[in-house]
């Protein structure tokens, strides 16, 4: 069927029986993209369906509005939409500008999109980070939605609903700042008035320390590169692929090589750690960090030593590791420790004044153990004076050793009372804080310094000298 159209009209389409008339044939409108519009004008819509002609009268009418359209095919052509009401609004087509198709197309008019934040506000050069753009009055246009990164990096968004949109940032070669728009009609980009930041790719490279209590409040530092200062750090625990990761609970940026994170809480075993300066993108490359029990103490040896620090002091317990971190506490002061052969722990006394103090460890010098279990300090021993200065090579002389700070506490508190003849070792009993008495081993003639220790470990430095000689021998009697 053709409609024709009065030989006024602007577009003559050739003459009929002498008369010059002008015609169109029958328009059809069978899909409009998008369906959705924004109220406030300047959407490009497509129509596709049948009759299109190339004629410089080609319009489309939004409601009462009528606005010239673009010639593509005999089946497309584009309108751009003017200011409309917000609501649903007829659309038709004209090939002359006057007469117009009545196929009840409509699109819907939306009020203008409001946008309120963007989360992460940056993210590393390598893309894909997964930035969530916040509002009102977001709209399903019938195709998908887009992001868009600067002037030219496009990608594809997610309409989570009225109010959130998601999209990954694409790849950028550069560090840099960039405008992010967002597009619902897959033409028209709407400023989100929110910049994104292109940083460098950050690396782990250490933990510190990498081992920690099931049970403790360790504060774990990540070593690496291109931390960034942006409020949003996070430490991120997985014990296997496709586990599900427990995230730090809070987390401290230190410097772009440091970031402090707080460990949260772990079944014991072995996790890989990874760390973001956005709290979305971690670092590809992760470290192990190993939760074990916390560590017990159950005796040490000697448990008691000089104010002046520097006993040697072995320590059995219960998990006792090694990491290159472990600690001695005692009080409140710290020293290295070492595990031997047997898995126990050795560590030297730091200064400390007189009295009581717990002795704890650690694992990794924070997290220390609560066993309670006391190291006592004592001002140093002194010798004074011996009774008698000297015996006979047999040994077997009973001496009386005076001097000060024969402390009683730490004579009770370690059974290793003890005198050192040269480098002979024999057990003392103590008579008062100022008075020992040992008997002297054997040894060889001579003149020999003599030493003691009330804890078997730590023997004084002494001036006093034992003499050993040779006892008397007996050769003849007269009368």
């Amino acid at each position: 069927m053709l409609l024709w159209c009065s030989c006024v009209a602007v577009v003559c389409c050739g003459c009929v029986e002498g008369r010059l008339s002008c015609g169109a044939a029958l328009i059809t409108i069978k899909h409009v993209v998008p369906r959705a519009i924004l109220s406030e004008g300047g959407s490009a819509v497509s129509l596709s369906g049948t009759g299109f002609l190339n004629l410089n009268t080609l319009a489309c009418r939004f409601s009462t509005k009528v606005v010239l359209a673009s010639f593509e095919t005999s089946t497309l052509i584009c309108c751009i939409a003017p200011i409309l009401n917000v609501g649903s609004v007829s659309l038709e087509v004209s090939n002359n500008g006057v007469d117009f198709s009545s196929s009840a197309t409509a699109v819907e008019a939306l009020p203008p999109v409001i946008v309120t934040g963007m989360f992460p506000p940056a993210g590393p050069a390598s893309g894909h980070t997964l930035v969530n753009i916040y509002g009102s009055q977001f709209y399903d246009a019938g195709v998908p939605a887009r992001c868009k990164f600067g002037e030219e990096m496009q990608s594809v968004a997610v309409l989570v609903n009225a109010s959130h949109v998601r999209c990954e940032s694409p790849p950028y070669a550069g560090v840099w700042a960039v405008d992010v728009a967002i597009s619902f009609d897959n033409q028209t980009f709407i400023p989100t008035l929110q910049v994104f930041r292109y940083d460098p790719v950050a690396h782990l490279m250490r933990l510190s320390p990498s081992t920690g209590p099931q049970f403790g409040v360790t504060a774990l530092t990540a070593v690496g590169t291109s931390f960034q200062n942006s409020g949003h750090s996070s430490c991120r625990f997985t014990a296997s692929p496709g586990a599900k990761s427990k995230l730090s609970p809070t987390a401290r940026w230190l410097s772009h090589s440091l970031l402090e994170c707080m460990l949260p809480t772990l079944q014991i075993g072995r996790y890989m750690v990874q760390m973001s300066s956005n709290g979305i993108d971690f670092n590809p490359h992760a470290l192990t960090f190993v939760v074990a029990p916390l560590p017990a103490v159950t005796s040490v040896s000697p448990s008691a030593g000089s104010c002046q620090g520097t006993t040697l002091v072995r320590i059995a317990g219960f998990h006792l590791s090694s990491t290159g971190s472990a600690t001695c506490k005692f009080g409140d002061k710290l020293t290295p420790a070492t595990i031997d052969a047997s898995s126990e722990i050795l560590c030297v006394s730091p200064p400390y004044r007189a009295g009581q103090v717990a002795l704890e460890v650690s694992s990794n010098g924070q997290d220390f153990s609560s066993s309670n279990v006391l190291f006592i300090y004592s001002p140093s021993a002194f010798v004074l004076g011996l009774m008698p200065r000297s015996g006979p090579v047999d040994g077997n002389s009973c001496l009386n050793v005076t001097g000060v700070n024969f402390e009683l506490s730490a004579a009770k508190a370690s059974p290793k009372l003890s005198c050192m003849f040269d480098d002979s070792v024999v057990a003392a009993s103590l008579v008062s804080s100022t008075m020992l008495q040992c008997c002297s081993p054997p040894h060889a003639e001579g003149s020999f310094p003599l030493r003691i220790s009330t804890n078997g470990v730590d023997y004084t430095r002494s001036l006093v000298h034992f003499e050993y000689v040779r006892s008397p021998m007996i050769h003849r009697i007269t009368p």
